[in-house]
């Protein structure tokens, strides 16, 4: 026992820091990819993965930086510290998080005191890390991905700040003084600037334009600030103008710009500043891989070199999928083209091309039958039904039910699309045990000649087929529970479309 204590003893000394850094790699991975989706989904079970992922991505990399800079103190090799020492930027660039997801509720935007200490200490212990390992023969690509990771860092304070309660409400106090004086100075049919809508339906783009600029009037609204009147004039004018899925998708598109300024990086990135630090934190990611493959590696272990590898490549790939995402985004398209100011006006490719981008979010309305009408079950009617990946919200709106809440009944949704595959699932499920039953029921049937059922078929022990009947015996008791596995995989792989939208 003594033994295989100490055995596991030393094999967490000896992969303790490179499983940890693995396992941070996978949660930067699950916070990039699977974030934007929380706005798209009120499943608890996705919500709870955010939550998870979100919480251990801080500790696993305060944890993992603190189990290296102890490590380096110790008699290891010298080219085994060199590549600590190089992997330690790369946790502050996880500490940095992703730009997908910042805080997980509005007060965690007030905690960017505490981020902003947690840098410092953080980047005090790399530079201690990175001088315990001096003289290195990496040493320029560990500095450059300590520059990588200092800005992400700040990036995510700068979206923190920006996003807390007094720094919100007290820009848009500016931004209200500074457009009150320029409302002074011009005329009255000039004081608030919104271009009338066309006679025409909305194209998607000009939804996003006439939403962005809505968003930045009327956004005063959440911190109880009161909205000025020729502003509030102007936009119930606008909105009065609207067929009600005109003003649906404005409200969702203003919704989400809402979301993304509380809970990403995109008022830090979107700006001039923010692109520049982006393009050097970038240009540091690159240039730090390139001149580690350059560098020799003798003396280096295997799967360490391709450890840091993976770390390099998979950074980069990373930011390239969050470039990806921030250009494809509802605000880029509206920052990038602004609202025309005539209606009329030709429109020219670049703008032809991102209103057929927009197209793929555009409002769906699918036919669905409400499972709430015990009544009449083949009542069909239309629900906004989005692709899951396309959609700007989760599309559910929640209900209170007071008798349900004092009976302590589960809500449940009271709507299902009606499409190919997931009718073809629920045709499934629900007739798995009539379909395995004919099949044994025509088996013993076809022994006698379709004059037996399958009962009479099971205790015929005597007759010339009594051998062949003994064997049907556990095939059907094996049926069952295999048909209620089946019944389990089928009914996980509905929930798993309804996730994605299918």
């Amino acid at each position: 026992m003594a033994e295989t204590i100490l055995t596991l003893e030393g094999l967490w000394e000896k992969w303790n820091i490179r499983l940890l850094i693995i396992f941070s790699l996978s949660l930067q991975m699950i916070l990039v990819f699977f974030a934007p989706n929380r706005k798209r989904t009120s499943g608890k079970l996705f919500v709870f993965l955010i939550w998870f992922a979100y919480l251990l991505a801080d500790w696993s990399a305060n944890f993992t930086i603190g189990q290296i800079s102890d490590t380096q103190t110790d008699g290891n090799e010298a080219s085994s510290h060199e590549l600590l020492a190089f992997w330690a930027p790369f946790l502050l660039l996880h500490l940095g998080g992703p730009d997908t997801i910042t805080a997980l509720a509005l007060e965690d935007n007030e905690l960017w005191r505490r981020h902003l200490f947690g840098l410092i200490c953080q980047a005090f212990s790399t530079v201690y890390v990175l001088f315990l390992s001096i003289p290195s023969k990496i040493v320029f690509p560990t500095a450059l991905m300590i520059v990588a990771g200092v800005i992400k860092f700040i990036e995510r304070i700068r979206a923190l700040y920006l996003a807390s309660s007094g720094k919100f409400k007290g820009s848009i106090l500016r931004k209200h003084e500074k457009l009150m004086r320029k409302w002074n100075l011009k005329t009255n049919q000039q004081r608030f600037n919104i271009p009338m809508r066309p006679n025409r339906e909305l194209r998607d783009l000009e939804i996003v334009q006439y939403a962005y600029k809505l968003f930045n009037i009327s956004k005063g609204l959440v911190p109880d600030l009161r909205l000025a009147s020729r502003g509030w004039d102007e936009s119930k004018s606008f909105f009065d103008s609207l067929n009600p899925e005109e003003a649906l998708g404005v409200l969702e598109v203003e919704l989400s710009f809402m979301y993304d300024d509380f809970f990403t990086k995109a008022s830090v990135l979107l700006t001039r500043v923010g692109s520049i630090f982006r393009f050097i934190a970038m240009v540091c990611l690159v240039s730090s891989l390139y001149t580690f493959l350059l560098k020799k590696k003798d003396g280096y272990v295997r799967f360490d070199v391709m450890l840091t590898y993976a770390l390099l490549v998979c950074g980069i790939g990373l930011e390239l999928v969050v470039i990806l995402m921030v250009c494809l985004s509802d605000r880029t398209i509206a920052i990038t083209r602004k609202l025309k100011e005539n209606p009329g006006e030709t429109w020219s490719w670049f703008d032809g091309f991102l209103n057929w981008i927009l197209c793929f979010r555009r409002l769906k309305w699918k036919k669905c039958r409400c499972h709430m009408n015990e009544e009449d079950l083949d009542e069909v009617h239309k629900v906004l039904d989005r692709t899951y990946m396309f959609r700007r919200w989760s599309e559910y709106i929640n209900g209170y039910n007071l008798i349900e809440f004092c009976l302590r009944i589960s809500p449940k949704k009271i709507h299902r699309p009606v499409s190919f595959i997931r009718s073809f699932f629920d045709l499934r499920i629900t007739r798995s045990f009539a379909l395995i039953a004919q099949r044994i029921y025509s088996c013993f049937a076809s022994m006698e000649g379709g004059a037996v059922t399958t009962t009479t078929a099971c205790f015929m022990i005597k007759t010339k087929c009594g051998p062949i009947c003994i064997l049907y015996i556990p095939l059907v008791v094996f049926l069952i529970p295999f048909s209620l596995l089946v019944d389990l995989l089928l009914l996980g792989i509905e929930h798993f479309l309804e996730i994605f939208g299918v």
